[in-house]
């Protein structure tokens, strides 16, 4: 009989839960699909909470349903697999294996959340800038034409916010992220 309840398990995959989709990034290179795969693992979870063993880790358990998810992720995907993705899988599982921990996810969330209040005081145009590059994945050459700047200039910009970012998550977040 399994001493472990649904909502525990679901309750322990939440509080993970940015730990557990920047799993899923380095394994998918897109946070949109990371986010996906993270929401289909917790339905799988809640389906399937009564096959968790009780002498396992919730965390372990939970890590491993969001790699299959990926890996199923990327085969739907028609993305082929190199000769050394298993490999590289197999490396990226141990350093989660080795980080992922109640500190490293609440730490990952206070990271989260200083960057979060760091954009909000970007400028608009700063931010705008920031989210078509980094979360609408346009590349600099696309942003840059877009936008009727130099592809340089455009570099420079991103830079510039980037290191005001850099600069802004390290005043919130002392000790944590050197401005070094």
């Amino acid at each position: 009989m399994n001493t472990i309840t649904q909502e525990t398990i679901l309750q322990e995959a939440m509080r993970h839960r940015e730990a557990l989709v920047a799993y899923a990034f380095a394994l998918l290179r897109n946070w949109a699909s990371a986010e996906d795969v993270f929401q289909e693992s917790l339905l799988i979870m809640a389906k399937k909470w009564e096959e968790f063993r009780p002498d396992g880790e919730i965390l372990a358990w939970a890590r491993g349903i969001v790699r299959f998810k990926a890996l199923d992720a990327l085969r739907a995907g028609g993305r082929e697999q190199l000769v050394g993705d298993e490999e590289l899988f197999g490396l990226i599982d141990r350093r989660f294996q080795e980080r992922l921990t109640d500190e490293f996810s609440e730490r990952l969330a206070a990271m989260k959340t200083a960057l979060e209040t760091c954009v909000g005081k970007l400028g608009k145009v700063a931010r705008m800038l920031l989210l078509s590059f980094y979360r609408d994945g346009l590349s600099a050459n696309d942003l840059a034409q877009r936008e009727r700047r130099s592809v340089n200039g455009l570099r420079v910009e991103l830079f510039r916010i980037r290191q005001a970012l850099r600069r802004c998550c390290a005043r919130a977040m002392p000790g944590i992220l050197e401005t070094g």
